[in-house]
């Protein structure tokens, strides 16, 4: 078979006119080719320069220090992770606000006026009258608006069937007497199919539907009916 392995080289290399037996190493007598090739064993990679300070520095045996082994666990504390010694201090979470009864009851309250207040029709139009014209939210029919605010002082608007204002009224009586119907009685008279308005700062007589405009000298509008 060597002899065959020979032969072919040789042909090899009258062909191509390169001697590649040459190349090959010499085969030591009473060995086969299936056993000269070996596989060859990584070398050891050299040990690290920490590993090898750390086996020199405790290396002393049995009769080693106490110092030695405390240095020896400081190192291993280092290499290895471990937890922060010094962990930072976290902030207790703040203290919800405790809800009281009291304080879910006006919740509740808040809930179902603006609910209520959702549901709330205003009128179309806003219409002042006599006594003789119904009172209501005016759509497709023409009523005087008794839910009246004035967007100047901020409050309701009364009124009082039959009746009418004396003509010395003034802004200080009505600072003074609103709300009150009995300290308001005194300053008014009465007087069929009238209908007397007021609010705090402003107040009016009216026998006739009136329409509230956009230029208005009142300052009165619809707050909204149930």
């Amino acid at each position: 078979m060597l002899d065959d392995l020979e032969d072919l080289l040789d042909d090899l290399n009258d062909t191509l006119g390169t001697p590649l037996h040459d190349n090959i190493p010499p085969r030591k007598p009473g060995t086969s080719v299936t056993n000269s090739r070996q596989p060859v064993k990584p070398a050891p990679a050299p040990p690290r320069a920490s590993e090898t300070a750390t086996s020199s520095r405790y290396s002393s045996g049995a009769g080693a220090s106490k110092s030695s082994l405390d240095d020896l666990l400081s190192d291993l504390d280092d290499i290895m992770p471990g937890e922060n010694k010094n962990p930072v201090k976290q902030e207790a979470p703040a203290a919800r606000p405790s809800y009281t009864k009291q304080t879910s009851n006006l919740q509740n309250k808040a809930i179902e006026a603006s609910e209520k207040g959702a549901r709330r029709v205003k009128c179309s139009s806003v219409f002042l009258g006599g006594s003789h014209v119904k009172q209501g939210c005016a759509g497709l029919q023409k009523l005087c608006c008794n839910k009246l605010r004035c967007l100047q002082c901020d409050l309701m608007v009364v009124s009082f069937d039959n009746k009418k204002w004396t003509p010395d009224v003034d802004y200080m009586f009505f600072r003074n007497a609103y709300p009150n119907e009995y300290e308001l009685g005194r300053k008014m008279r009465p007087q069929a199919n009238t209908r007397a308005y007021a609010c705090q700062c402003t107040w009016t007589t009216q026998t006739d539907l009136t329409v509230l405009g956009m230029h208005s000298q009142f300052r009165w509008v619809c707050r909204g009916h149930d």
